[in-house]
């Protein structure tokens, strides 16, 4: 949910995200890809990992990330430049049980 949020939609409780949102949806765009496509192709970049499990609230939603797992990973230029935009990423932001929105 979070990462697919405009960053400038986001509640001020969650200002922190902003900015890496930001450099992630940029990063997406740079390379010619969705939010969702670099968010896939990251995780599907690491080694061991085995299944990964989507959620979805309707069946277009389904196909769509059907879809995404016929797309390559990224390279190893792009996942670096995730690994960077996350170094500095408030905890918070990444324990959506603390946000008491």
């Amino acid at each position: 949910g979070l990462f697919f949020i405009d960053p400038e939609k986001l509640p001020e409780k969650l200002g922190k995200a902003r900015e890496p949102l930001a450099e992630i949806r940029k990063t997406a765009e740079e390379n010619g890809m969705s939010v969702a496509r670099l968010a896939l192709s990251f995780v599907r970049s690491f080694d061991g990992i085995g299944s990964i499990v989507l959620g979805s609230e309707t069946p277009a939603q389904v196909a769509e990330n059907a879809a995404l797992f016929s797309e390559g990973i990224i390279s190893e230029s792009i996942g670096n430049r995730i690994l960077e935009i996350s170094e500095n990423i408030d905890p918070l932001v990444i324990r959506p049980w603390e946000w008491k929105l």
